[in-house]
């Protein structure tokens, strides 16, 4: 049996732990679905995160288009969603690529 591991998909840039800043996710297909979720890692093209299970009416598929919010204003001090398309899905684990980095302004 082979018991080596595949080498890892080179990355194009590198990720940093964030140490679980909370985020919302928002679905942009009509349904209004939210989804609560804990950032793992952010790169500049990207993050990871997994989905709290409990506040997941669902799941998200690779492909969809997305808005990410981060709630942390010590990350994010404009309050803005940001367009991103799901890469990655394992269970609870989810890979965004940003696509619009600008955002969009939220009122508070």
């Amino acid at each position: 049996m082979n018991t080596e591991r595949p080498e890892p998909k080179q990355r194009s840039a590198p990720r940093f732990p964030v140490n679980g800043n909370p985020i919302r996710i928002y679905r942009i297909d009509g349904s209004n679905s939210v989804f609560d979720a804990t950032c793992k890692d952010i790169a500049v093209g990207g993050l990871g995160a997994n989905l709290d299970r409990i506040s997941a009416p669902g799941q998200l598929f690779v492909g969809e288009i997305i808005e990410i919010e981060f709630l942390n204003r010590e990350v994010d001090k404009f309050s803005a969603r940001h367009q991103a398309r799901v890469v990655y899905h394992n269970s609870d684990e989810y890979g965004f690529e940003f696509l619009d980095l600008l955002g969009t302004c939220i009122p508070e």
